[in-house]
């Protein structure tokens, strides 16, 4: 079985996880698609697009953040915050590898693609990290409950 610990280090994973995306975004795709001067290229409305993107990923990890900390000082545990934040971030990555396939067939793009594939991957496995934590939640919890019973 998975003790806190163990629970605590999913989380902290995911939070890695969606830091590292967030900071690929900001400081390489986001230089990268202001200098973008392709005939097809629309700067003005992918930069907005980008900082929507990366804000909704920063109150993810307020999300994570609050089921680490603050739940277990008040004593409760909300669980919907974990699914919210691995259903949030899995329909992030569908959103963000649009945007990878649009710049992947760029010739001067192409590292932009592939920076945005690898931010898709890390939101999927961060969406799952977020599952498997709200589920191994739960068995802790009833492990616990069940041995304060047997004692």
């Amino acid at each position: 079985m998975i003790n806190l610990t163990a629970w605590r280090r999913i989380l902290f994973a995911g939070i890695g996880f969606v830091i590292m995306v967030v900071l690929i975004l900001v400081f390489f795709v986001l230089p990268h698609v202001k200098m973008d001067t392709s005939p097809t290229a629309t700067p003005e409305s992918a930069v907005p697009a980008i900082w929507v993107i990366a804000a909704i990923h920063l109150f993810i990890v307020a999300l994570f953040l609050y089921s680490i900390v603050f739940s277990f000082r008040e004593g409760h545990f909300e669980n919907g915050f974990l699914v919210t934040a691995g259903v949030t971030l899995v329909l992030l990555s569908l959103m963000i590898i649009d945007g990878a396939f649009a710049y992947i067939g760029e010739p001067n793009m192409h590292s932009s693609g592939i920076s945005l594939f690898i931010c898709v991957g890390l939101d999927f496995v961060a969406g799952l990290l977020s599952f498997v934590a709200r589920y191994f939640r739960d068995i802790y919890y009833l492990k616990s409950k069940q041995s304060l019973v047997i004692i």
